[in-house]
């Protein structure tokens, strides 16, 4: 339990030098809507796919020794994004890409290419009247809205 306002300052750095850490982050949305259209499965094949190609991958946000190397990617299991409609929702920070109707078989595609390669994939990105929109904050339904309970939505951890 934290007691003091100089101790919560000492969290709040030790946990910013973590997250500076990371170099990609992936935010499966754990809202109802995508975890009932098979968002948990996509998490785990990220997690299986990961290690499998022993890629450095960190979970959670715990502490970590100031020796070691960054991680290569943070998983995070986030709030609902609001966009039920094309879930499963996976965003790739820090470009903001937000791939809609994701599906577990998409996962290695993803990994190779945003992850790895540092390119999204058009086919899931959202595209209306022929426009692709590869970032949440451009896609239209977004657009003309002043989020305030979801502003920060996978940018925060509260866990």
């Amino acid at each position: 339990m934290i007691k003091t306002r100089e101790e919560l300052n000492r969290l709040r750095e030790k946990y910013s030098a973590c997250l500076a850490k990371e170099k990609k982050q992936v935010l499966i949305c754990g809202g109802t809507g995508c975890v009932a259209c098979g968002s948990m499965g996509i998490y785990d094949r990220f997690l299986e796919l990961l290690e499998a190609k022993g890629l450095d991958v960190s979970v959670h946000l715990v502490e970590e020794p100031e020796e070691q190397e960054r991680c290569a990617v943070s998983m995070k299991i986030s709030g609902c994004h609001g966009f039920c409609e094309c879930g499963p929702l996976v965003r790739i920070e820090p470009n903001g890409w937000l791939y809609i109707k994701t599906k577990v078989d998409d996962v290695e595609e993803i990994i190779e290419k945003s992850l790895i390669g540092d390119e999204y994939i058009d086919r899931l990105v959202y595209h209306q009247d022929g426009i692709a929109y590869p970032c949440e904050e451009e896609i239209p339904f977004y657009a003309q809205q002043k989020r305030q309970v979801l502003e920060n939505c996978g940018r925060i951890n509260v866990g």
